[in-house]
């Protein structure tokens, strides 16, 4: 009887969490074939991986990003457990709390199986936040705040020497906290974040340029024209401190700044050609930022003279200083002209995952409100055999799913 779909729980510094019981072998049916490099400046598409995490809610989940048959991303969570994506948190996760069976029975903790798949060729992604935290960096307000390069924070806008986390050298483990970093991959192998750079810097025009040129009331009846209608607790963060990626590009295609420019004949010819130059910014990004597919070489070079102009041009048009997303852009930039993709490695099928469990944890298993271990156990379990019935790969069906009604919740 094969582990790979079957889910346990446990306890994390006095909370509960769960976790597949041998996630070499669900990965391996997910992802079809194992990874092969061939050339390792060119990842074989066909298999095409990310390693990757973050916190949603009450949880933050381990897992991978895979592509189904119609090469649509989703993220599979292979551990999740209450509480925070810091460093001190995840690294508890060393210390034997997951009992592994079948292929996974040798692997000491998730992180052994992690770094496999990131040795083999997998793309390292998550927000900031978690990109630190794996890499035992202090983060965006340390003094050498970037997790791919060494740039200190007096000068965002350009980039620097890449992080090699074999080095020796003290300048190289600038920003580091003390004690080993619990994931090691090379500084091109991690995703610069696109979606939450594209969130960020959407948030700062708004917060730094639109509020101040409009009344504070003007833009939340702006914002609110564009918020998506959640569930309480379904939302995200967004609900309470900015939009998602959904409402942003909302935002910019229903032409806000456009109609707010209109509505407004006070304005200055400097405020319209400033506001014109960031609503033109924004309309950019959303059209390269998040693209799924591989790009063009002529595409790749546009989007690199836009990532320029913006950092460039940043100061002067926005009266703002450099922030770390906006560094985080450039690297986007180096991303996509590396690898002819970006949006494709993105963080947000993992983002998506969020109100899935969410969901399953909240609703779907509440009446084991008492028995938060098997609440938690469960939700995993029914999110594992969801993607185990989207996924039209052969290996897939060999595996021992769980039943799909779950009629244990009712």
């Amino acid at each position: 009887m094969s582990g790979g779909t079957h889910t346990a729980s446990f306890v994390l510094a006095g909370r509960v969490g769960a976790y597949v019981t041998d996630p070499v072998r669900l990965v391996k049916a997910l992802r079809g074939n194992p990874l092969t490099n061939g050339d390792e400046d060119q990842p074989t598409r066909r298999n095409f991986l990310c390693v990757g995490g973050d916190k949603g809610g009450d949880f933050t989940k381990l897992g991978v990003i895979y592509f189904n048959s119609t090469n649509k991303a989703h993220f599979q969570a292979l551990v999740v457990y209450q509480g925070d994506d810091k460093f001190e948190t995840m690294k508890l996760l060393h210390e034997g709390v997951l009992t592994f069976q079948g292929d996974s029975l040798a692997s000491p903790h998730i992180f052994t199986i992690l770094q496999a798949l990131l040795d083999e060729g997998a793309f390292l992604t998550g927000d900031w936040p978690f990109l630190a935290a794996c890499l035992a960096l202090k983060g965006a307000a340390s003094n050498y705040p970037c997790p791919i390069c060494l740039v200190p924070k007096q000068h965002l806008g350009k980039l620097s020497t890449p992080r090699d986390p074999w080095s020796q050298s003290a300048v190289q483990h600038a920003g580091t906290i003390a004690g080993a970093n619990l994931l090691s991959v090379r500084a091109d192998y991690i995703v610069p974040t696109p979606l939450h750079v594209f969130l960020g810097i959407g948030d700062r025009i708004i917060d730094k340029v639109l509020v101040p040129t409009f009344t504070k009331e003007t833009i939340a009846a702006a914002i609110a024209a564009v918020k998506s209608k959640h569930a309480p607790g379904f939302g995200g963060l967004s609900d309470i401190y900015g939009l998602n990626g959904a409402e942003l590009t909302r935002f910019i295609k229903t032409e806000v700044i456009t109609k707010l420019i209109s509505s407004t004949p006070s304005l200055s010819n400097e405020q319209r050609a400033r506001l014109k130059t960031l609503h033109l910014y924004l309309r950019c990004l959303e059209r390269f930022i998040l693209k799924s597919a591989y790009w063009h070489p002529e595409e790749v070079f546009i989007f690199d003279e836009l990532c320029t102009n913006i950092v460039q041009h940043w100061a002067g048009v926005t009266e703002d200083h450099l922030f770390p997303k906006l560094h985080m852009l450039l690297h986007c930039a180096q991303f996509a002209s590396r690898w002819h993709f970006l949006g494709k490695a993105s963080e947000a099928p993992i983002e998506a995952t969020h109100p899935e469990i969410n969901r399953l944890y909240n609703f779907n298993h509440c009446n084991k409100a008492n028995d938060p271990a098997t609440r938690i156990q469960r939700s995993l379990s029914d999110h594992v055999y969801r993607s185990a019935t989207r996924t039209a790969l052969g290996d897939i069906t060999n595996l021992v799913a769980l039943p799909p009604a779950r009629r244990h919740s009712a």
